[in-house]
């Protein structure tokens, strides 16, 4: 981890400041320039890639093949149940979705968490009982703290701006559920839009944007789950960690 080495990892925060305040300010140049810098100062591997926890040594690719992982084959196969449940759920409780809090896009985005920092929504997961079942038989999602399980909402005409997650231990599975016409992702130079019933897994960690370019709300599913390269000491130091940061909030 990046975090062994107190020096290193207070010249990370330094640039992690340097790196939000030109994101604020939308100076795409200069954070580029400073993300170079970072890399050469050994803060990170690519100026892509710049998440605050850095696990040195995980396979690192924007975008991963849906083939290896069983959580897929399993989510595709219950797909029609789940939207069925889906729809079902926003006919009738569409308000509890929530704005989400980052100050990282234009537009309206919401969720609407089954799971979120390892608390469960029980009411939720009742009325969602095919991707309750589902995920209970994966350890990967459930015993990530640091990661959800969500329903994603976002309008027209809404842009995600070019942000990095938290993390390079976990992956991020997007399922589409309803309305996906014209929105596209973008994951490092990577761009792809989303089909429903159909999975995509990307690493987070890389920057990655969202342009909502239809005329009508998107839904998609979203899951996190453990980088699967990592071995039970590395995840005890990552819950260690997380744990410091979800207790300073």
């Amino acid at each position: 981890m990046n975090d062994s080495d107190p020096g290193q990892h207070r010249l990370q925060e330094q640039f992690l400041a340097t790196l939000h305040r030109l994101e604020q300010r939308g100076d795409r140049d200069g954070l580029l320039e400073v993300a170079a810098l970072a890399v050469e100062q050994g803060c990170w591997d690519r100026v892509e890639q710049r998440p605050p926890l850095f696990i040195r040594g995980l396979t690192a690719r924007p975008l991963w093949p849906t083939a290896p992982f069983e959580l897929v084959a399993r989510l595709e196969a219950a797909a029609e149940s789940i939207i069925a449940e889906v729809d079902d759920l926003l006919k009738r409780q569409e308000e509890r979705f929530k704005t989400v809090p980052d100050a990282i896009y234009e537009g309206h985005w919401d969720d609407l968490a089954l799971l979120r920092d390892g608390v469960r929504d029980e009411s939720l997961c009742q009325q969602l009982p095919t991707l309750d079942r589902l995920l209970d038989d994966h350890p990967e999602v459930t015993t990530l703290r640091d990661g959800c399980v969500a329903l994603s909402r976002l309008t027209p005409g809404s842009h995600i701006s070019p942000h990095c997650g938290p993390t390079n231990a976990r992956l991020r599975l997007h399922m589409g559920l309803r309305n996906l016409e014209s929105c596209e992702l973008r994951v490092a130079d990577q761009r792809m839009g989303w089909r429903r019933g159909k999975c995509l897994i990307f690493d987070d960690s890389f920057e990655h944007e969202v342009v909502h370019r239809g005329d009508q709300v998107r839904y998609i599913l979203l899951v996190d789950f453990w980088h699967p390269e990592l071995g039970a000491e590395q995840i005890a130091r990552y819950q260690s960690w997380n744990e410091q940061q979800l207790a300073a909030r």
